[in-house]
């Protein structure tokens, strides 16, 4: 099968789009900077998009996303910085982004953020200060990630080789 590439631009009369669902394209490997035109967008699922590698930084500009879903997106390194300017923010779920090596710096300007899962991020090796998100949820604090919840959520790079199936929650 040939890989599916998305075309560079979002249909324009899609302006007031609520929710976008993706999940399940596994040959999805990227989203149109033109998402961005989508300033309605609530939700956007890309669940099991197994061969998603990378988000547009146009993705920060969906002023409007309360949730993102991205779990089971295999192949996703690295969130684009951009996210980190979504205010309205509320729920990221990154469970099962077996190839996510760490979050935007800035994450804790997600300033409406109440729930992250990281679940089955198993190289995750950076996590910014989330401290100042007092209400934040982050589920799937494994033990290598406990220093970084025992340090208040501050700033951290983990340890690699440290590995856990533990998947409790903390709050």
């Amino acid at each position: 099968c040939p890989v599916v590439r998305v075309a560079s631009r979002a249909p324009q009369p899609l302006g007031r789009v609520r929710t976008r669902r993706f999940h399940r394209r596994r040959l999805l490997e990227t989203l149109p900077d033109g998402l961005a035109s989508l300033g309605s967008l609530v939700t956007l699922d890309l669940r099991d998009c197994s061969a998603l590698e990378r988000l547009p930084d146009a993705l920060g500009r969906l002023g409007s996303l309360r949730t993102l879903r991205l779990g089971g997106c295999a192949r996703l390194a690295a969130l684009p910085d951009s996210v980190a300017s979504m205010r309205s923010l509320e729920q990221l779920d990154v469970a099962g982004c077996a190839a996510l090596q760490s979050l935007p710096r800035k994450l804790c300007a997600c300033s409406g953020l109440r729930e992250l899962d990281l679940r089955g991020c198993d190289k995750l090796i950076y996590l910014p200060d989330i401290s100042r998100l007092p209400t934040l949820q982050v589920r799937g604090v494994d033990l290598r990630l406990r220093r970084w919840q025992s340090a208040g959520f501050r700033e951290t790079m983990l340890e690699l080789g440290a590995t856990a199936d533990a998947t409790d929650g903390a709050g």
